[in-house]
């Protein structure tokens, strides 16, 4: 006895708009070794790892790309848990693998932080100076040309 296989499960008759892959989100935990030889795993848990909280894993994307006629798989890791529920979303929104790719590498992106607060244009002039340094950062203009100007004015204490 004799089975053929269907045409739709040969390679070369696959077509591109009815196969629509979206990869696949996975959790993992990262293990290290610490000086001690006491091996720990990461993210930390207290308690028991819960499979279904994002905040209890690191979360990786793979998907599989053809490239010169052979099939390779592709992964992004460490992908922030705040976008896991949103990519399960648009995985079950039919959302295509590029899309998803793009928005994992802009939930990626680093985003500069500010160390310091930063005074509005029309905030009070009245300006504290704390010991060692720190202090509040003036928007286009420094605190010595505010001194310069009569704006402000240096006490003795």
């Amino acid at each position: 006895m004799s089975v053929a296989t269907p045409e739709k499960f040969l390679d070369d008759d696959l077509k591109s708009s009815s196969l629509r892959s979206q990869g696949c989100l996975y959790q993992y935990t990262e293990t290290k070794k610490l000086q001690g030889g006491l091996t720990v795993y990461y993210p930390r848990v207290i308690g028991e790892r819960d499979p279904n909280d994002p905040h209890h894993w690191r979360w990786g994307y793979n998907w599989e790309q053809k490239v010169n006629g052979v099939w390779k798989g592709r992964s992004i890791g460490s992908i922030p848990c705040g976008a896991v529920t949103l990519i399960r979303e648009m995985q079950k929104g039919g959302a295509s693998k590029d899309d998803i790719i793009a928005f994992i590498k802009r939930a990626k992106a680093k985003k500069p932080l500010s160390t310091k607060p930063v005074l509005t244009i029309n905030a009070p002039i009245a300006v504290v100076l704390f010991a060692g340094g720190g202090g509040v950062e003036l928007p286009e203009f420094s605190f010595h040309s505010l001194l310069r100007s009569g704006k402000i004015y240096r006490t003795k204490t």
